[in-house]
């Protein structure tokens, strides 16, 4: 849609409002509302706030671009608009009516991805594609010009629901007809976006190639810059991560500025702001991000979310870099079990806690399975090396951290080899394995990890004690209530202190909470 003819609607808009005819503001919306928020977002932000309560509440339409663009209230409540049959998907493209369900249908997937359900959501995705390259073909002039931005949020949906090679390759077809078509806040969106999931996949080289494309955009104005530019930024810390230049990091973090109530891409700002707070010894700082942040965004923080994979393995690894073993076990326990990052937090938790078989295991699934990714694979790689190291097998060492440096070579990063503790580092150094050049330059950095993260062992007695500690009681009572001696309590207690190297309740309390025992 051009500009003038956005404008041309716009107006249609505000006389429908005006006269307060509902059905021809419905109408207005739902036929050119992408090209209406591409340049008129603010306008269609007090629309959808003067339609009355009841005409949105029976209108799926109405009720998800309200929660897209106002936010108020999520419900996943809506009649489908598309099968699942792929030849009735192709009939549904040369429909006349193909338009309104494209519209209707990607409002529904935001919707459920506004409730969370990004698996959900995602799945309506490649229904939505089908139609609309079947529409291509029958109509064009009547998609055509809405494509690049119903794929943009068809793109966003898959990214956050973590399927990052379709999500790229949507983000790419957004790009592409935004760009021939002039939409210059879909080019930049997309290109950011595409830069990011090629960083958090390992695919370094990829991402700062786009962020070349994003730097080279135009940036939009008001509101909708502050939406677009969110990937970009992130995506720009991450790849400064890669080179180990903090500074770099800080500066984009900074122009991030505070992650706002809201952002869709929050669990990514997050992420890069956990990242660095790990790299610059900062652990502590990244976890009280965590624990401000995720309480707000907790719809968005579900089992089949990217925002719970990636921001449950970064926070394993901060609890491992404050030597907290039992946090980073309990934090383990809530993230996906089969996914590869979750896998290599569990085989590094496993090395730095004296479990190297374990480390072993976990490494070579991620290792062996290219279809994971650069970056899983290469910090399996690397703790498969370390582990086979601790493990006696410097031939089995040898071929993996081979395999590990030239990967890290090819998608241009050395940030995996920062993570190695200065034990292992030694330890592989000491069997011929040297870092690289570029790595072994930044060696006398403090290192990120202990070499060993200890980890508290409570009986199951100790523990009903601390927990009886916790709710207050007395000894007496406390003994009373676990049908032994308060001389018993005693000795357990002595024990407990002990193991949390704590000489008060009190002390005792505060460790406990911290290695999360209560």
């Amino acid at each position: 849609m051009t500009r003038r003819g956005a404008s041309g609607r716009l107006r249609a808009l505000r006389a429908a409002i005006d006269t307060q005819d509902w059905e021809a503001a419905r109408t207005v919306l739902l036929h050119n509302w992408t090209g209406l928020v591409a340049d008129h977002l603010e306008d269609v932000r007090a629309a959808l706030l003067a339609f009355p309560a009841p005409t949105v509440e029976s209108d799926p339409l109405l009720r998800a671009a309200r929660e897209m663009f106002v936010g108020r209230g999520v419900t996943t409540r809506f009649d489908r608009v598309l099968p699942n049959d792929p030849d009735e998907l192709d009939e549904l493209g040369t429909f006349p009516d193909a338009p309104e369900r494209l519209a209707i249908g990607t409002v529904q997937a935001s919707l459920l991805r506004f409730a969370g359900n990004m698996q959900e959501a995602a799945d309506l995705i490649p229904l939505l594609e089908r139609v609309a390259v079947a529409a291509v073909r029958a109509q064009p002039d009547s998609v055509t010009g809405s494509l690049p931005i119903l794929r943009l949020q068809w793109a966003i949906t898959c990214q956050l629901a973590g399927r990052r090679d379709e999500s790229t390759a949507l983000f790419r077809r957004a790009n592409f007809g935004a760009e021939a078509l002039g939409m210059e806040f879909v080019v930049r969106n997309s290109a950011g976006s595409i830069a990011l999931n090629h960083v958090l996949s390992g695919e370094i080289g990829a991402a700062r190639t786009w962020l070349e494309r994003w730097e080279q955009t135009r940036p939009s104005e008001g509101r909708l810059e502050q939406m677009v530019r969110v990937s970009g930024l992130v995506a720009h810390a991450l790849v400064a991560l890669e080179d180990l230049d903090l500074d770099a990091a800080a500066d984009r973090l900074r122009a991030l500025g505070e992650i706002r109530e809201g952002e869709e891409l929050w669990a990514y700002a997050l992420y890069a702001h956990c990242q660095y707070a790990l790299l610059a010894g900062k652990p502590q700082q990244g976890l009280d991000l965590v624990d401000r942040l995720r309480p707000i965004n907790a719809r968005w923080w579900t089992p089949d979310s990217d925002a719970q994979t990636l921001l449950g393995s970064v926070v394993v690894d901060l609890q491992c870099a404050l030597g907290r073993g039992n946090a980073a076990r309990a934090a383990l326990a809530g993230n996906p079990s089969g996914h590869p990052l979750t896998r290599v937090s569990r085989a590094r938790y496993a090395l730095l806690t004296g479990d190297p078989e374990t480390a072993l295991t976990e490494a070579v699934r991620v290792a062996a399975r290219d279809g994971h990714g650069p970056r899983a694979r290469l910090d399996a790689l690397l703790l498969e090396a370390a582990a086979s190291a601790r493990l006696g097998n410097p031939d089995a060492a040898r071929a993996a951290w081979t395999r590990a440096t030239d990967l890290a070579h090819d998608v241009g990063t050395v940030r995996p080899f920062a993570l190695l503790p200065a034990a292992v580092a030694q330890e592989l150094d000491e069997a011929g394995l040297a870092l690289p050049t570029d790595r072994a330059a930044d060696a006398d950095r403090v290192p990120i990890f202990p070499d060993r993260v200890p980890v508290v062992e409570l009986s199951a007695r100790e523990q009903l004690v601390l927990s009886a500690l916790a709710d207050g009681k007395s000894v007496a009572a406390a003994a009373a209530e676990l049908f032994v001696s308060p001389n018993t309590v005693k000795s357990q207690m002595r024990s407990i202190f002990k193991k949390l190297d704590a000489h008060t309740r009190d002390e005792a309390l505060r460790t406990a909470v911290l290695l999360e025992l209560l």
